[in-house]
């Protein structure tokens, strides 16, 4: 089975929980939008906003009935692994769409 534009994404940041994922699809589906359907621009994005909320979250966490505590190692590795992600130089757009160019010779 092919995986969708918008499942490529969440499978690059690891966003893959369904259970308690870190965007919603609507998020997914903008910066879609946003970087003209490149899978590598929006995962960035993708990446980029995920560490945001990383950032603002608490060690311990309510949601429904369910308690997230501890974790932080956990967490902190994978707000490392998304850095890592973010700073690829081979990810970096502005070094794949450079073109050369030999004007006079």
């Amino acid at each position: 089975m092919a995986l969708t534009d918008l499942q490529k994404i969440r499978v690059e940041v690891q966003d893959i929980d369904p259970s308690l994922p870190f965007l919603p699809d609507e998020t997914y589906e903008y910066l879609l939008a946003k970087n003209n359907n490149s899978v590598r621009r929006a995962s960035l994005d993708a990446a980029r906003l995920i560490l945001y909320q990383l950032s603002m979250r608490s060690t311990s966490e309510l949601v429904d009935c369910l308690s997230v505590t501890g974790g932080h190692k956990a967490a902190e590795q994978y707000r490392l692994a998304l850095q890592q992600y973010i700073r690829d130089p081979a990810l970096n757009p502005l070094f794949t769409s450079v073109q050369g160019y030999a004007g006079g010779i």
